[in-house]
């Protein structure tokens, strides 16, 4: 709600990484479940990013994917500078016992996902029409790929150290280096079995996810042409309603946004699912290939411009991220 009424995309990124902390202690003030408060804060914030602005969207796309990385690796290093007391926590606990614990959980872990996907993925369909029109059912062979996809991470490993050191009495929480080493076991289990045997079992099973890849474009294709129509009905509907001297400017500016909104709706449908190769030298890819070698030239040109104290830093980090905002876009057409 809060985000909504903001138009600082810096505030709105600052208060996305705030809200995982608050629900978190938010939860665990009414003694709930702080990481699966963090859990529907991110889903929930997830499902509202399409209302955010264009910039607050470019923003937290790279801000995330940052945050992602210095999580996941922060996960490791914890598990590392852990293990030794842990370790030494499990005193009066046989290996055999340890060990077997470990593996038991991990057989389970992993069971419980293959027994729960596949009935996640058909029962919907098959007690909704509307489920089975709009998503046909996958391959049963894709369904398993997806099931032993389930790599274990950051949420399996907060929710171990979320357990407290001691109880009201103060005495250590029974067990808790126990459930540490398993929840560790486990994390480094499903990440070396299933990472490790994912694409052996893909050639396996023949899983070609193609056919997929040409729907998803023959989709996106029609969407953008549907987008591309829905535009330049409402560029004509503005046009039409101007009067004097404006209306013949906006003309030439509509023809001009009638053209590239056009080349967007090609550009889909040339792809179609086509690799660069296929493809090979459409109109599309010649303009996205002059347009970048353009874009470099003109770098070059600013930089020379700014080290011969023409221009300023300031103006030359405006124009910098104008060219590279258009060329993320050429890279993502």
């Amino acid at each position: 709600m809060i985000r909504s009424r903001l138009t600082d995309p810096v505030m709105e990124s600052a208060i996305g990484l705030v809200v995982p902390f608050v629900a978190y202690l938010a939860a665990e003030e009414v003694h709930s479940s702080g990481v699966i408060a963090v859990v529907v804060a991110g889903l929930y914030l997830g499902q509202r990013s399409t209302r955010a602005g264009y910039a607050t969207r470019l923003q937290d796309t790279a801000v995330w994917k940052a945050v992602d990385v210095v999580l996941e690796s922060f996960v490791f290093l914890l598990i590392g500078l852990q293990l030794p007391s842990v370790v030494q926590g499990l005193h009066g606990r046989s290996v055999a016992e340890v060990i077997g614990a470990s593996i038991a959980v991990l057989v389970t872990v992993i069971a419980v996902r293959l027994l729960w996907v596949y009935p996640a993925t058909y029962l919907p369909r098959l007690l909704s029409a509307r489920i089975r029109e709009r998503e046909p059912a996958p391959p049963p062979r894709g369904v398993f790929v997806v099931a032993w996809s389930g790599m274990r991470g950051v949420v399996s490993l907060a929710a171990a150290f979320a357990i407290p050191l001691t109880v009201n009495s103060g005495a250590p929480f029974p067990g808790r280096d126990m459930i540490l080493f398993i929840t560790f076991a486990v994390v480094v289990g499903t990440l070396l079995l299933h990472g490790l045997t994912l694409p052996w079992l893909i050639t396996r099973l023949g899983v070609d996810n193609e056919e997929e890849r040409r729907k998803d474009a023959l989709a996106l294709a029609a969407a953008q042409d549907k987008a591309a129509r829905a535009a330049t009905e409402l560029l004509d509907s503005l046009v039409a309603n101007a009067d004097g001297d404006p209306a013949a400017v906006r003309e030439r500016a509509a023809e001009i946004l009638r053209t590239w909104s056009e080349h967007r709706a090609h550009a889909a449908w040339e792809r179609l699912g086509r690799s660069e190769a296929e493809l090979g030298e459409s109109p599309s890819a010649a303009f996205r290939a002059l347009r970048l070698q353009m874009l470099d030239t003109e770098r070059v040109v600013f930089v020379t411009e700014r080290d011969n104290g023409r221009i300023d830093d300031e103006v030359l980090r405006q124009v910098l991220r104008e060219l590279d905002l258009e060329e993320a876009t050429l890279n993502r057409e």
